[in-house]
Parts: structure tokens; sequence; C-alpha cells
């Protein structure tokens, strides 16, 4: 071979090598363009899951410098809430996770994002965020219009329930006043049934103002079956006479980590449609079980782990097999018009999709519908041992002052009398001006405040703040009858009605504090 020949083919070795290094520079940047003007954030993390790259769309959608977020946990910018829910990146070889989170923008906001995890072979940490914020918000405002339905479908029913208990209050208080039972276990029965009576209206409103209101979800450990329990009275409202409602509960009482409130509009949801399916009258079975016993049966997304198992199944006309797959979308309806808006099953996927679970539906034409949801088990919380009940013997004071602001007179002279049988020396306002009054005069004699959260003149958060300004040493408790803290307030919190029981272990806790 000549030397021609060798400088040749080296030549040509050459030449090759330079042309496939232009060509993967070419892919290579053609890559990163693409990277640059996706609408998605995709982002690169090294093994402890620090960030590593990060494309426009980081900036973009959070505004943070990706030069100053580069190096930074990727979680750190998870709002703080969220960090606990961050499954970390699958193992090399296994499937992608998803997971929906907020992210904390530049500017203060939040931003949700499905996020998608991947590991390569090579043990390469890689993902995507997808922006689903305005999804969110609309999903939101779904639940939040579904919501205002249920409680319009309630509101007669709930009417009817309340002057029923309102006849058997006035009635059994009237018969008190006008021939006092001699006998004082008679007696003691009136003054009973007028409690329970009582009770179940605090139940009915508490269930109203937690179905109109917007909320973040609030999740704790609780037993579906003695949610379910507890609802009964209204089931039975809104599925009216005509239907029998059943429960039976083989999971030792089911229970989950949810949100009480978006669990109890499920149930109601479920319960609404089958009562439409069955106008001629049937049967509503709520059934809980184990759930899916091996990972070939259990359904589809949930990651390993025992489940419960809710069934609600009625006896109805069944579901046409072509409307099946659209049943969980928004704002679909086979019902007539003005009888349904469609965002019900569309609300309950929502939630159940939210609270970690999954929901799937069974039907057969004459026979009726079962609808199955799917939720993560959770262990039976410790019971408090010897826990004391609102008729338990109550603290007593040592003749500390309280004031007592409320607009309200009844209220006012009830709580007073409370509080003054309870070892206490009561002061008393109808607003907030009188109470600032009362309490730069008593310079140093008031070591507590109770307060009405909405009078008239001004709010009991606006006291709230004067006192946190003025007189950071008195003790405060807020009360309200809008429905469960108000809301949105934190520290002591008393909710409307009350007994004495309850007002005066508040109160002793408080002023211990």
């Amino acid at each position: 071979m000549s030397d021609l020949d060798a400088l040749s083919r080296d030549e040509l070795h050459a030449q090759v090598q330079h042309r496939l290094i232009e060509e993967l520079g070419s892919t290579e940047l053609r890559l990163q363009r693409l990277l640059e003007i996706l609408p998605e954030v995709a982002f690169q993390c090294d093994e402890s899951e620090r960030l590593t790259y990060l494309n426009e769309a980081w900036s973009t959608l959070l505004g943070h410098e990706i030069e100053d977020s580069i190096g930074a946990p990727l979680t750190s910018f998870l709002i703080e809430e969220d960090r606990p829910s961050w499954p970390g990146f699958p193992e090399p070889g296994q499937a992608d996770r998803e997971v929906q989170l907020r992210f904390a923008a530049q500017e203060g906001e939040e931003r949700w994002f499905l996020i998608t995890l991947r590991t390569t072979t090579e043990g390469e940490h890689t993902g995507l965020l997808h922006d689903i914020t305005e999804r969110v918000e609309l999903e939101g405002q779904l639940r939040q219009a579904q919501k205002m339905e249920a409680v319009g479908r309630l509101a007669g029913g709930v009417a009817h329930d309340f002057n029923n208990l309102l006849t058997v209050i006035i009635g059994t208080c009237e018969g008190l006043l006008s021939s006092p039972p001699s006998d004082e276990r008679a007696r003691r029965d009136d003054v009973e049934t007028v409690l329970k009576a009582s009770d179940r209206a605090a139940k009915l409103t508490r269930q109203l103002l937690a179905f109109g209101r917007r909320q973040v979800m609030n999740c704790k450990v609780l037993s579906l079956s003695a949610v379910i329990e507890e609802m009964g009275p209204i089931l039975d409202r809104l599925t009216g006479p005509t239907i029998e409602v059943e429960v039976d509960d083989h999971a030792g009482g089911g229970w989950v980590s949810a949100d009480r409130t978006q669990l109890e509009q499920v149930i109601m949801n479920l319960a609404v449609n089958a009562r439409d399916a069955m106008p001629d009258g049937g049967r509503i079975h709520f059934g809980l079980s184990e759930g899916a016993s091996s990972d070939r049966e259990r359904p589809l997304g949930l990651s390993p782990g025992p489940l419960v198992k809710l069934t609600v199944s009625d006896t109805g006309s069944g579901i046409e097999p072509e409307h099946l797959e659209h049943i969980f979308d928004p704002f679909y309806t086979t019902k007539k018009a003005g009888q349904g808006t469609g965002l019900g099953l569309a609300t309950t996927h929502g939630i159940i999709t939210q609270s970690g679970g999954a929901i799937d539906v069974e039907s057969q034409l004459g026979e009726g519908t079962s609808f199955n949801i799917y939720l993560p088990a959770e262990a039976r919380p410790d019971e408090a041992a010897g826990s004391a009940g609102a008729d338990a013997a109550s603290p007593i004071g040592h003749q500390e002052t309280i004031l007592l602001v409320d607009d309200n007179d009844m209220i006012r002279n009830l709580a007073t009398r409370m509080l003054t049988d309870g070892g206490y020396s009561v002061l008393e306002a109808k607003s907030v001006s009188e109470a600032k009054r009362t309490i730069v005069e008593k310079e140093g004699g008031v070591d507590l405040v109770i307060t009405d959260l909405v009078m008239p003149e001004s709010s009991g958060r606006e006291l709230k703040a004067w006192l946190a300004l003025e007189r950071p040493d008195v003790g405060l408790i807020m009360m309200s009858g809008l429905g469960e803290r108000a809301n949105e307030e934190s520290g002591l919190f008393l909710q409307k009605p009350f007994r004495k029981g309850e007002l005066l272990k508040m109160v002793r806790a408080a002023i211990s504090d």
C-alpha cells in the first residue's frame, strides 16, 4: 500500500469525523432551540435533586432567574404546604411519576403544575412542569357552582326539617312555662328533648355552611362510615320517603385521609344522581369494603398500599352505554333542561382524584348503577382516653374578669349567665368601640376578651388587631355562627351554638395559657 493511499484514507476518516461532529452539533443546537421554545418547563437535577438545567419557560412562568436557580433543590421552590407530597424521582428503569403540586412564583403568587418525573437508565433525573393553574381554578369554580346547586336543592328539605325541630323546641318550652312538671324526671326529659332538637338543628346548619363555602382542602384521617352515618338525616330529606338508604360497613369504619366537607359533597352528589334515576322509588346502598387485594386488581394509577372501597349502588334505570365514557365530563348531562348542570359527577371525580383516589362506574339498563370509589386506607387514629364531652364537669374560675362582646342581647345574657355560674366576673359590650373604651377604662383589669366575629359596626377581627397592638397581654376567644373556624380564623375559636361546658373549658384554656 502506498503512502498516498494511506494519506487518502486518513483524510477521508478525518472528513467523516468532521462531518459527524458538525451534524451532532447541529442536532444539539436544534434540540436546544426546541427546549427553549417549549411552553413547559424542562429541567434536569443531580442525584441530590438539585437543579442542573432549566429552559426559558422557568423564568417566563415563575419569574425566577435561571442563573440564580441552578444549584438549588427543586423542592425549595414548592410552597411549604406541598413539600411533604413531593414523591421524589423514580428509580432507573421505573415508570414516570406524575404529581400535581404548587410552586411559588417570584412575585409571591402560587401556580399549579402537573409534574412529570423521569430517571433514565443512566441515572439522570429529568422532568417537565406543565402549568395547570387555569385548569385548577376552573375546576374550583365548577365545584363551587355545583355546591351552590346542591344547596339550592337542599333548601326546601332543610326548611321542612328546621320547622319540625322548631315545633318541638317551642312546644316543649311552652309546656314547661305553662305547667312545669312536678316530677323532676319529667322536667329533665323535657329539657333533654329541647337539647336534642337543638343539636340536630345545629348540625344541619353546619352542613349547609360547609357545602356552601369556598375552602382549601383540609385533609384529616376520618371514618367514611361515620361520615355517611352522620349525614343520614340530610340524605333522608334529600332522597325522599320513597327511597330506602342502606349502609353496610365491611371495612372497620373505612378510615381514610380526606377533606370531610368534600367527602360529604361526593356522597350527596351520588345520592342525588341515584334519586333522580329512581323517580318511582327504590334503594340506595352505601357499601364499604377493603379495596383491591392485589396489584392486578388495583384501579389504574393508584399507588401500592391498602385501599378502602366505597360502592354507591342504586336500583334505578341505569345508564346508556354510549353515555358511560362521558359520565365524568364537566357539563355533560342526560337530564332534561333545568334538571341538572352536569357538574355533580365532574366535581365528584375531581374531589376523589385530588384526594389520591380513583372512581369508576358500572351500569346495566333497567337494573341500576354502581359507582366505585377507591381511597388509600389509613390506620385508625388513637382515641383520646377519657376525653370529656361537652356535658362533663366544667372548670371553675377564680373571679377573673372577662369582657364579653356581642351585639346580640340574648347571646350576651346567656353567655354572661354561663360565665358567672362558672366563677368569673363578666363585663359586657355591644360593639367594638364600646369594648375598646371598657378595656382602656379598666386598665389592667381585663383578663380575657370573648368577641363575636361579625357585628354591624365593625368586626371582631378589628378588635383582635387592636388588642395585638395595645393590649397583647389580654387573652382572646373569637366566636361566630358563620361556619367552622369562620373559614379562616386562627387561635381559640368558639363555634355557635355552644354549650356551657364547651365555653368554660375554652375560657380556662385561654386564661391558663
